[in-house]
């Protein structure tokens, strides 16, 4: 029974040795982390026009005696900026529900 286990165990030794010599001759390079720039934030940046344009249509609602605009309407207000329906509903949706 002890000859059965020395064998074992010098079978695990044998092996152990090998994955250590190959690990340290191995010509794979450790994997690659992503280097972060410190300091940075993280996100998509800031779009300053596109937030003009919505705080534009925002007082432009607000200001008004009407209840229901049209998005043709709602583009028009801000000229400066190439805004589209999309992102007009998202915002309006948004503020909605926020307003909640």
């Amino acid at each position: 029974m002890s000859e059965n286990y020395t064998w074992r165990s010098t079978i695990a030794a044998v092996k152990r040795q090998y994955e250590d010599d190959h690990a340290r001759t191995s010509k794979i390079s450790p994997p690659r982390t992503r280097a972060r720039p410190t300091g940075g934030k993280t996100g998509r940046p800031r779009d300053e026009a596109l937030i003009l344009a919505v705080e534009e249509i925002f007082a432009y609602i607000e200001n008004s005696d009407d209840c229901q605009f049209t998005l043709g309407e709602l583009k028009n207000v801000c000229k400066n900026s190439n805004i589209d329906n999309r992102t007009v509903k998202l915002r309006l949706k948004l503020t909605l529900n926020r307003a909640c």
